[in-house]
């Protein structure tokens, strides 16, 4: 019998079963604002858009606006749960002086309970802060412009001027209770993301004090938390 021939009798080989889904690995996040409004309604948005539970991201305002606060909310929600894998406690630079170096002191210093034997993952949570200097207003920014200039304060502090700066060029109806911000600028997270790297690479290279923002990295951790390229 040719080989032709023969290859007509061969049993079809059996598919693999490529719908089944995979298990996620997503860390169970908690993300402490130091806004009581803007910055949890903007990332509270996101998962929300990401399809994101919101029993593995939940999203908190600090008990006081101050940085030593929110670090000390994220200590206490995480030691009543201890089932969070990662913490970002997210902190506005500008007015706060001193108190950045004791929140960052304070969340060093802090031994962290182990995690709930019931969850997988690391046995100790990860804990970070994030900053923007001289506020978060520069990561909706970054969304529009690769930022090169400064934000002082004159007979305004640089944290309104920034804010302003946003307002007048960008977003005329921009508020810090404004409603609906992130799907209004999320087609270009991407386009954040990289403006944030080169401006913060721009900054050391210049010494300037500002603007520069580490919230792209929670941003790039949520959007790898998504579902939606299953």
């Amino acid at each position: 019998m040719s080989k032709a021939k023969f290859e007509l009798f061969k049993a079809p080989a059996l598919k693999t079963r490529e719908t089944r889904t995979k298990k996620s690995v997503r860390k169970k996040t908690l993300i402490v604002c130091e806004g009581t409004v803007t910055e949890p309604t903007y990332f509270k948005d996101m998962v929300k858009d990401l399809k994101i539970s919101n029993m593995d991201v939940v999203i908190e305002p600090g008990k006081h606006s101050n940085p030593t606060a929110v670090v000390q909310t994220a200590i206490d929600m995480y030691e009543s749960d201890k089932t969070f894998e990662l913490i970002y406690c997210l902190i506005d630079t500008d007015e706060f002086g001193k108190q950045i170096a004791d929140a960052e002191k304070k969340l060093k210093d802090h031994v962290f309970s182990r995690r709930k034997k019931t969850e997988v993952g690391d046995k100790y949570p990860t804990a970070k802060i994030l900053r923007s200097n001289p506020c978060i207003e520069v990561w909706f920014l970054l969304h529009y412009v690769n930022l090169r200039r400064t934000f002082v304060k004159n007979k305004k502090s640089a944290s309104i001027n920034c804010k302003e700066h946003l307002k007048s060029e960008y977003l005329p109806d921009y508020s810090e209770r404004y409603d609906g911000l992130y799907m209004r600028i999320k087609s270009h997270g991407s386009k954040a993301v990289k403006n944030a790297e080169s401006l913060n690479n721009w900054i050391k290279e210049e010494k300037a004090p500002n603007p520069w923002t580490q919230i792209d990295e929670l941003y790039s951790d949520l959007q790898g938390l998504s579902f939606k390229n299953k």
